[in-house]
């Protein structure tokens, strides 16, 4: 399997580095490439995990590539990205850029792993140990079951992850945005 992740180079998102840590002969795209490298690069791919900060428009790119594009992926790599059916979309609303553009794959919605992101969404009663919890288990989930197809790693990532939902309100949040199509 020709496996690409784009992952823009962010220490707030360095939790997510374990889900493709192990994935030897993927293609690890952080930055420093311009949108023609990146649109090839996804050509070639038969699977594309995406991950960091984003809106319902796509992955940011958080100024980490050769072009001045707010998004490292979004509406231009949608006809590239549709012929793919088990794609992985890990950032805030990646549902709604998933579903906008018909697109196949494991997602998130908004996903909590800041406390700012916390308050911000009404999820008052959590401590920074719940979100380091909550981010290093769902990574783990991930990262375990990656080889599975989107379906499958859904119900196993929401297995794990939400083994501890009662007792972690971040886990509890992102747990019921997680999605599969």
């Amino acid at each position: 399997m020709n496996i690409t992740v784009i992952h823009p180079t962010d220490s707030t998102t360095d939790f997510l580095d374990p889900i493709y840590s192990n994935l030897n002969q993927a293609k690890i795209i952080n930055g420093k490439m311009n949108q023609p490298q990146i649109c090839e690069s996804l050509k070639k791919s038969t699977r594309v995990i995406m991950l960091g900060h984003g809106t319902p428009d796509g992955l940011l790119s958080i100024g980490q590539f050769n072009d001045d594009s707010l998004y490292v992926i979004g509406s231009k790599h949608t006809d590239i990205l549709k012929d793919k059916i088990n794609n992985i979309y890990i950032w805030c609303h990646a549902n709604k850029y998933v579903e906008k553009n018909k697109l196949k794959g494991f997602y998130t919605g908004m996903f909590i792993s800041e406390l700012s992101e916390a308050m911000a969404y009404g999820v008052w009663d959590v401590t920074l140990e719940d979100i380091e919890i909550s981010n290093r288990l769902f990574a783990e989930a991930v990262s375990k079951n990656i080889d599975l197809d989107a379906h499958d790693l859904l119900t196993e990532v929401v297995k794990i992850y939400g083994s501890i939902q009662h007792s972690n309100p971040v886990v509890d949040y992102n747990i019921n945005l997680l999605g599969a199509r």
